[in-house]
């Protein structure tokens, strides 16, 4: 009796200990990690395993207005996720890295199949959050296929102490549209992306009761 206890408290331990780890999520690609500072990320080399190839500059888009305190650069780099330099955004909150944007190959499942299986194999598997939507293409001739256009999101989160959390976002955003007749291209276009950031705790609203 006492033997088949304690195997029982091995078993719950075992599956709290598992259940804490399962869903956390990176804080970093090797030693690019949240926190660093803009001067420790371009003081980053060959050796590091991940290092800038270019200058930071200021990112720039008409739709994008930074928080206060915020800044944010874009660049290359060469990380352990792919064979060649990728496009990379960094954002930083007060001088300290809150955000990691890489751009993954276009219509490339292989390279974005990679980092999926990376990120599980150690962190478990991730959160899916399919958004795409089918459409029915039909023609006259009786001819018809189906389409899938939107987002699919593989989610992993860190919880923090101070209430924020670690996301990291795998995504892939596919564009498809029936062509007007058969005889026409079909537009099939995707983009992926790998995010790594600190989202901050929600406020709530002070309950007046």
């Amino acid at each position: 009796m006492k033997t088949t206890r304690l195997n029982f408290c091995l078993v719950l331990i075992a599956i709290f200990i598992g259940g804490s780890a399962f869903g956390a999520g990176p804080t970093g690609i090797g030693r690019l990690k949240l926190g660093l500072t803009k001067e420790a990320v371009e003081a980053l080399k060959e050796s590091d395993g991940v290092y800038l190839v270019s200058a930071m500059e200021p990112f720039e888009n008409k739709y994008y207005q930074p928080a206060q305190g915020e800044t944010r650069f874009t660049s290359e780099a060469v990380t352990p996720l792919l064979d060649s330099a990728a496009k990379i955004t960094l954002t930083f909150q007060n001088s300290a890295l809150t955000t990691i944007y890489i751009g993954l190959p276009d219509n490339s499942d292989m390279a974005f199949e990679k980092v999926k299986n990376q990120i599980s194999s150690k962190y478990g598997n991730p959160t899916v959050m399919d958004e795409r939507k089918e459409e029915q293409c039909i023609y006259k001739n009786g001819s018809n296929f189906k389409l899938m256009s939107g987002t699919i999101e593989y989610v992993w989160t860190d919880p923090l102490k101070d209430g924020a959390r670690i996301e990291t976002r795998l995504r892939i955003l596919s564009i498809q549209m029936c062509p007007s007749s058969l005889r026409d291209e079909r537009l099939n276009t995707s983009f992926r992306s790998l995010t790594i950031g600190r989202v901050l705790k929600t406020p709530t609203e002070p309950n007046p009761f």
